[in-house]
């Protein structure tokens, strides 16, 4: 188990859009190479202008912003085994084994924008006198559960048999505020209560989503030189439309370890030479979590609604994204002659 913490100051604003800078090194490389930074006598340059080139002046920025991330985490890894030949004799070669994984993370993103602050990406989120507090929580974990079956036969035959079951589940969570105009600008992000209530902006959200396993897998061999391998596996997936979640997933192997046969080894330059044939399925869900079941919004769905001569707009809502109650698994097939 490990645990980890991080204080993160990403200076005027940490842009996380595929546009625009990034950061205030981001915004003082946008500027043209002559614009000034100083004024004569050494002290920062503030113009008044937002038409002058210089008004957006990152070293002016960074003394009326604050952007800063809390970050704690906690890594867990552990594992049991059990080799049942142990106790029993008859049981020889057969062994349990478990793995347990979580991961659990909390951050907290504040920033503050002081009354100097010219907000060069004109995003009102970012005005001049405006705080943002965020948090949020992820928590995630992986159990799997294996039992190892190895036998050998008469010194010619050999089968190993792997049995797994396995879970695995994600959960986020959050919630942000937003003050606009605050009361107390010493107070930054930790009283956003004191400002402008008609204002105010609070927000939350959650997501969670969850998949599990179940799989089977014989290898055989004869003299170590003729090989077979089919497996099964049976996998569902909470992203999937309700009657479509889990699908099955074959696949079966032949091979021929040609090296051990005496014609080969009679060639000196060759000391390894398989010849192997495959076959199987696997699948794809990566589908995000509710995106099966569609979604509704209320832009632009502000109409005039009701009987007779109606002068006011009822605000509605309208469909944002079609439901797809048919969505299943992702299918490919793959064949191989190697």
């Amino acid at each position: 188990m490990n645990a980890t913490h991080s204080i993160k100051n990403y200076g005027i604003v940490s842009n996380t859009s595929n546009t625009g800078a990034k950061d205030s090194y981001g915004l003082a490389m946008d500027m043209m190479p002559w614009v000034p930074a100083y004024n004569e006598d050494g002290s920062i340059l503030e113009v008044a202008s937002a038409d002058d080139q210089a008004y957006h002046n990152p070293l002016r920025n960074i003394d009326d912003a604050w952007n800063e991330t809390r970050y704690y985490g906690v890594n867990f890894s552990s594992y049991a085994e059990l080799d049942f030949g142990q106790f029993w004799e008859p049981l020889k070669g057969v062994k349990w084994r478990t793995n347990l994984g979580a991961q659990y993370r909390n951050s907290r993103v504040g920033s503050y924008y002081g009354e100097g602050y010219t907000n060069p990406f004109k995003n009102p989120a970012m005005a001049p006198n405006v705080a943002n507090n965020e948090h949020s929580q992820k928590l995630s974990w992986t159990l799997e559960n294996l039992l190892y079956i190895n036998k050998t036969i008469k010194d010619i035959h050999s089968v190993n048999i792997t049995l797994l079951q396995s879970a695995e589940r994600y959960r986020t969570e959050g919630l942000n505020m937003r003050g606009y105009e605050i009361t107390f600008p010493s107070s930054l992000w930790y009283n956003i209560g004191a400002s402008n209530n008609a204002k105010y902006a609070p927000g939350s959200n959650f997501s969670t989503w969850s998949r599990a396993s179940y799989m089977a897998r014989v290898n055989y061999g004869l003299m170590d030189k003729y090989l077979l391998t089919v497996t099964g596996r049976f996998d569902g997936a909470s992203m999937l439309a309700a009657g479509n979640k889990w699908d099955f997933f074959p696949s079966a192997a032949l091979a021929w370890r040609m090296e051990q046969e005496k014609w080969i080894q009679q060639i000196n330059w060759i000391n390894q030479l398989k010849l192997r044939v495959g076959y199987g399925v696997t699948g794809n869900s990566a589908v995000n979590p509710y995106q099966t079941a569609g979604s509704v919004t209320s832009t632009y769905a502000s109409i005039p609604f009701g009987v007779g001569n109606v002068s006011s707009n009822t605000i509605g809502t309208k469909t944002n994204i079609m439901p797809n109650y048919s969505l299943g698994w992702e299918n490919f097939i793959f064949k191989c002659w190697c």
